[in-house]
């Protein structure tokens, strides 16, 4: 466990907080050194000649260089109030509510005021009529949209219980580590790439099906 810094340390190194203290000790000696006030979380300099320094050894991390163990994603303890969702990142919060309510509106709502009739085999939704990805819709008739719309739509309730929970957990890490913008383009790219390899496969007969088959969730 670190000591606590005696008061002769504390006193010397503490005007450098304000700016005035760093100045004076640069000028008295060049050779500076880092360290961190531990309740605070901030570094200044003092110098090597700085009286206690030795009992208080505890490293310093410049700004834009904190170590893992200060991320928010490192941290255990939970966020305070808000449920389930306090968790939750903005692009992964959203990709959640897009997923949720497009399936809640295909499945549902739609079929409600249409009377639509659906058995998931024949009948299919309408946006999942529309937007499912298939080799002929989306390469032979340039339908391109369904690289994209197919990621967000789902066979059944299973299907999209399975998505949901996998984003949940890994989504809001992931969103941390890279920042929003990376991460829903590597979300909508891995998508993408899933949609093509699964062309290849279909070329290639190496699974089952034709230029029918259809492809919905980015599972």
């Amino acid at each position: 466990m670190p000591l606590r810094p005696p008061p002769t340390a504390r006193a010397a190194v503490a005007p450098g907080l304000n700016g005035h203290g760093a100045a004076a000790a640069r000028e008295a000696n060049p050779r500076t050194a880092f360290r961190r006030i531990a309740d605070r979380g901030q570094c200044f300099p003092v110098t090597d000649s700085s009286p206690g320094l030795a009992a208080w050894p505890q490293p310093c991390y410049r700004t834009g260089h904190m170590g893992l163990a200060d991320r928010d994603y490192q941290r255990n303890t939970p966020p305070r109030g808000g449920g389930f969702m306090a968790r939750l990142t903005p692009v992964v919060k959203w990709l959640l509510i897009a997923n949720i309510g497009i399936f809640v509106i295909d499945y549902l709502l739609l079929p409600l005021l249409f009377d639509l009739k659906i058995d998931g085999r024949y009948h299919l939704p309408p946006i999942l009529n529309w937007g499912g990805f298939t080799v002929r819709t989306a390469i032979l008739d340039m339908w391109l949209w369904e690289f994209v719309t197919f990621q967000f739509l789902h066979g059944g309730l299973l299907h999209l219980m399975g998505n949901c929970i996998c984003l949940y957990f890994f989504g809001p890490w992931m969103e941390r580590w890279w920042g929003s913008l990376k991460f829903i383009v590597f979300y909508l790219l891995c998508g993408i790439a899933g949609a093509a390899f699964c062309t290849l496969l279909l070329l290639l007969h190496l699974v089952p099906g034709n230029f029918q088959t259809g492809l919905v969730g980015a599972s």
